[in-house]
């Protein structure tokens, strides 16, 4: 793709003017020249693409401040424009509660910056990556502009300062504009496709935070389990189920690799190991594995059920982490017994949306929520906040008819936003068009946490596919992986839902795609 090269003298808030722009007031333009940026990107954080040392990049970072009149917020917009410019747009989602413009967030900024024109938008929240701040107006009236701020409006205004920037700088329009995210991030770029068909010809939306009022809500479903049986197993008993599911169901796949490929057929009976001693690595002593561990351990991967035995929602796969996140927090079903006794620890990100946005009670104590409130809570949220921030319509169509094109990965091992929910959207919007292969491709990465992390080394050559898929019509039909904890790295693929990764028989160095490629959502 040819090159775009601009003066430096360019970089002065004289050459940018406001798009005119409907309910949307600007207060403040700023620009700034850098020289000389080098540093390195983790593809951890880059989103999509594979880690690199920026060089001696040279950009002008214009950032915007505006407001919407009567409602008395602040959005703030960082745009980095390269000197040399190939004439793509880039826009990158944020994280948590975060609409962007946080640390994560400048990552892929600067990643961007081997080329793209990038842009981040803070949705009116700052830095913060939390709610506490902002959630509330006061106790029961939650803070819904600041809700659709980040939930879609803030997306709309990205896409539009972005692209206004780039033709005063640049003199003329992206040939290509893509957006970049993962969790909130690719929440974003759902929302994007459903609300903003228009906006960008390709999305990489990883882990999306979809049905979001739902899998928050499930976050907490194995301490209200915990909570009404009076027991809270030691961390140590349930590390040790996830080993041996491992164990059990490592080599199905043919290779005895610590990866296990096909966790959907993974039968797996917690139950079967009570009263197996084991050593505890909490108290250095052996013990037997309780029944009370065994409980929470296919709670957790059963997912959340109301008090009538309805299921409510997805629980992450066998294999998953149950007592610690990929971010060195703990997880879903962490318990401390540093005192002799061991309590739960509710996971935060769940506790601030049911106390926050469900019950709008900063005072909520969540040890006194039974099961038939939390399955009370859990539908009437759901019903709230979903066309506020759910993200879940499957009508696409708008986004095929203008040629966008969406790939969205999702790891098997993800303990926080189960692959459940997407596989659900996924299949709901082929239900509506049986030709969505042709432009939404979906892939599970087996051995992948949330976002990044695990055994089964990270999606790095997804935007790469999809840029071929943009710019040269080329459909992936697998993504190469690189799994580096084996000696020696190992290339292997990442297939299009509904195919799985098989390994060959005969050549254990070789991975394909297999399985229904043409078949009924119905029936995958």
């Amino acid at each position: 793709m040819d090159s775009t090269t601009v003066s430096l003298a360019l970089c002065a808030p004289s050459t940018f003017d406001y798009p005119n722009m409907f309910a949307v007031e600007f207060s403040n333009i700023e620009a700034s020249l850098v020289e000389n940026f080098s540093t390195y990107v983790s593809d951890l954080y880059y989103n999509h693409n594979p880690e690199l040392w920026v060089e001696d990049a040279t950009f002008c970072n214009v950032t915007l401040s505006y407001t919407h009149p009567g409602v008395g917020d602040l959005v703030i917009v960082e745009s980095w424009l390269p000197i040399l410019w190939n004439g793509r747009f880039q826009a990158l989602g944020g994280g948590g509660w975060s609409g962007g413009r946080t640390a994560e967030a400048m990552v892929g900024m600067a990643g961007a910056m081997g080329s793209d024109a990038a842009i981040t938008t803070d949705a009116g929240l700052g830095h913060e990556e939390l709610p506490l701040d902002w959630a509330l107006l006061s106790p029961g009236n939650v803070n819904l502009q600041a809700l659709n701020n980040l939930g879609s409006k803030s997306l709309d205004e990205q896409a539009i300062i972005g692209k206004h920037l780039i033709q005063s700088f640049y003199g003329q329009q992206p040939r290509y504009s893509y957006f970049n995210g993962c969790s909130q991030g690719g929440r974003q770029g759902l929302q994007l496709a459903q609300r903003y068909p228009e906006h960008y010809d390709g999305i990489a939306a990883a882990a999306p935070g979809i049905y979001w009022s739902q899998f928050f809500h499930a976050m907490l479903w194995t301490q209200v389990v915990m909570n009404e049986m009076g027991e809270y197993p030691y961390p140590c008993e349930l590390d040790y189920l996830q080993n041996a599911v491992i164990e059990k169901c490592d080599a199905e796949d043919g290779l005895e690799d610590g990866i296990i490929m096909d966790p959907h057929s993974c039968d797996f009976d917690p139950f079967s190991l009570v009263g197996i001693a084991f050593n505890c690595h909490d108290t250095g002593n052996n013990m037997q594995l309780s029944n009370a561990a065994a409980t929470v351990a296919r709670a957790f991967h059963d997912g959340a059920r109301a008090s009538d035995g309805e299921h409510l929602w997805h629980g992450p796969h066998w294999g998953s982490n149950l007592t610690m996140t990929i971010f060195g927090t703990p997880g879903m079903a962490a318990t401390d017994c540093s005192t002799g006794s061991c309590v739960g620890l509710p996971f935060g990100y769940g506790l601030f949306w049911v106390g926050l946005f469900a019950l709008k009670d900063p005072e909520w104590n969540f040890q006194n929520m039974t099961r038939e409130e939390y399955s009370r809570v859990f539908r009437l949220a759901a019903h709230e906040y979903s066309s506020i921030y759910g993200t879940d319509d499957p009508n696409l169509d708008l986004f095929r008819d203008a040629g966008g094109k969406i790939i969205s990965f999702h790891g098997l091992l993800d303990d926080i936003c189960p692959t459940g929910g997407t596989e659900q959207y996924y299949k709901e919007v082929w239900k509506r068009d049986e030709n969505v292969h042709d432009f939404f491709r979906y892939f599970e990465v087996p051995g992948v946490g949330h976002c990044a992390g695990g055994p089964g080394g990270q999606p790095n050559r997804v935007f790469a596919a999809l840029r071929a898929w943009v710019e040269n019509g080329t459909a992936p039909d697998s993504i190469p992986i690189d799994v580096p904890r084996l000696p020696p790295s190992q290339t292997r693929v990442i297939c299009p839902y509904p195919q799985k990764v098989q390994v060959d028989a005969e050549d254990p160095e070789r991975f394909y795609c297999a399985g229904p490629s043409g078949c009924s959502p119905r029936d995958s």
